[in-house]
């Protein structure tokens, strides 16, 4: 009975480490085919997985990360967003005036 429990519970912990991996790999993959689809010139908010989130215009995308141009209050650079970076990334809908 003790033996069939272990069994079970590990198998249970492979299955789900497994299926974690699988999420991570192909959670990259994601928003790297949507940065490609997404138009230059968009504006996005983008979510990143150390909780930092900001308001962004995409400027280009590369094999590894994004480029986007954050909206700030005092300019600042493009910056580089590594697609293992983002936990989510959604399109703005213009409001009224834009």
């Amino acid at each position: 009975m003790r033996t069939t429990i272990h069994f079970a519970t590990t198998t249970a912990l492979i299955v789900l480490l497994a299926a974690h991996s699988v999420t991570a790999q192909t959670s990259s993959e994601v928003w790297r085919r949507f940065a490609e689809q997404a138009e230059v010139g968009t504006e996005h908010n983008v979510h990143l997985n150390d909780g930092h989130h900001f308001k962004a215009t995409l400027v280009g995308v590369r094999d590894n990360a994004m480029l986007v141009q954050p909206k700030t209050r005092v300019p600042v650079p493009i910056q580089a967003v590594a697609y293992d970076d983002v936990v989510r990334l959604e399109r703005t809908k213009p409001g009224i005036g834009a």
